[in-house]
């Protein structure tokens, strides 16, 4: 299955310009890697950014664990999430001086 989308801004040039048309894919079973075009939306944002991943992490949840310490405080530990659905990602247009760490 395929999604159509235009590029709204130059910030992937020379990859794509404003205005082209780009074909997308959605593969939820799919890592993403350095160097992946990928494409999100940031909530209150009327337009979806399209930006090529610079950095990729696996996320670290804490979780609260059943057994107790010997003072009778409850125990902090670590769950690794499966990758596939919880990965974190750096973002930077091929255009613009500055990743979107801010965003």
């Amino acid at each position: 299955m395929w999604d159509l989308l235009y590029a709204h801004s130059g910030s992937m040039e020379p990859a794509f310009y404003r205005a082209d048309l780009l074909f997308l894919t959605n593969l939820a079973s799919e890592r993403y890697y350095t160097g992946d075009i990928t494409v999100y939306k940031i909530t209150g944002a009327d337009i979806p950014i399209v930006h090529r991943v610079m950095e990729t992490r696996d996320a670290f949840v804490p979780f609260e664990n059943s057994t107790q310490s010997g003072i009778g405080k409850t125990r902090l530990a670590k769950l690794k999430l499966p990758p596939e659905e919880h990965q974190l990602l750096l973002t930077k247009g091929d255009n613009n001086h500055v990743d979107d760490i801010e965003l």
